[in-house]
């Protein structure tokens, strides 16, 4: 069994583990790169998921305009190191996971409207049968000593 150490955290310890080590410290990089980029930005958001009708969470939400174009992202962060990958399980995609719906918003004669309208079959993305990740699992690696 690996044996605790016994020197005293520093400051440095801390700085370096929040830089380099800490989920939260991740998602701080992320949040400022979204800002430099362009993005507006506000931390964590709730969704129902429309397959199991559960509330959902992830970690940032942004939205950029470019011209004519609002673009919203939900950002789920996962700080990945190579002593603590992430396992993505997969299986086939269902026909009720196989859609996704458009927003699109026009002005009509001076008045804004906005539709969500399900993406047609043809131009979906999600097909039928494809493999889609289900659940996601970081992995913590330890040091295994061997008996002798």
């Amino acid at each position: 069994m690996p044996k605790l150490k016994t020197q005293a955290i520093t400051d440095k310890d801390l700085i370096t583990f929040v830089e380099e080590e800490a989920d939260f410290g991740f998602e701080m990089r992320v949040l400022h790169r979204l800002r430099e980029l362009g993005y507006d930005y506000a931390p964590s958001g709730t969704y129902r998921d429309p397959v199991t009708d559960k509330m959902r969470q992830f970690d940032i939400r942004a939205s950029i305009i470019t011209k004519h174009t609002l673009l919203s992202l939900a950002v789920e962060c996962k700080n990945i190191r190579t002593h603590n990958p992430l396992l993505i399980s997969a299986v086939p995609r269902t026909t009720g996971e196989a859609f996704h719906d458009r927003i699109l918003h026009r002005v009509d004669m001076g008045f804004n409207r906005t539709t969500v309208e399900p993406a047609l079959e043809a131009d979906t993305r999600y097909k039928v049968g494809e493999t889609v990740g289900k659940r996601t699992d970081t992995l913590v690696c330890r040091a295994v000593g061997r008996a002798k």
